[in-house]
């Protein structure tokens, strides 16, 4: 029952993700595929609800204004319904202290709690010290790898949980948030 037609760009994602040879790599390579279903999900969103004669941009400028200039929001708003809440999948036995500090000191998340709202924080903020590398954040490089050994760790325990949810949620039939109802939009 699945679309499995509409996911080619997510397979060519997670192909390079599973003959990734680094830790780094594969992190990024699975955060690009929750942002590309976030993404996704929005854009599915705007091809539903009354498309006729002028209807489809009103839904597009209806559903856009109700966007957020925060990208962990979006993120999150995304996933909703196609991830289970990340606290349920990540276990509080998980963190060890080495990481739980590498969260505290090296992420500088202030909330200790284990909840969803922490857990896509340590996601997206992981994400953004990799990426950006500045100054104030992580430098993550082959010849460090002992000063970032937690939060290496902290890569590899969020790997090993979300990217199976992420199969997990473009393989059941019964989530279609992602998935467009044709394969053309009448834009009148």
């Amino acid at each position: 029952n699945n679309k499995y037609e509409q996911y080619f760009d997510a397979y060519n994602v997670m192909s390079e993700s599973k003959y990734s040879d680094d830790v780094l790599s594969r992190y990024l390579r699975m955060y690009q595929m929750l942002e590309y279903m976030a993404f996704r999900r929005a854009l599915a969103d705007m091809t539903k609800g009354n498309i006729k004669e002028n209807g489809f941009v009103r839904n597009v400028i209806n559903k856009a204004s109700k966007g957020s200039n925060s990208e962990l929001e979006e993120l999150k708003k995304g996933m909703r319904g196609i991830l289970p809440d990340l606290s349920s999948i990540i276990n509080p036995t998980d963190i060890t202290a080495d990481i739980d500090a590498f969260i505290k000191d090296r992420l500088m998340i202030k909330n200790e709690n284990h909840d969803n709202a922490r857990l896509w924080q340590v996601v997206y903020q992981l994400r953004n010290s990799i990426v950006h590398n500045k100054e104030s954040e992580l430098h993550f490089m082959y010849a460090n790898t002992n000063v970032y050994e937690p939060g290496i760790n902290l890569m590899k325990l969020l790997i090993e949980k979300l990217e199976p949810e992420i199969v997990d949620a473009i393989n059941d039939s019964t989530k279609t948030l992602l998935e467009f109802s044709e394969q053309k939009i009448r834009v009148y």
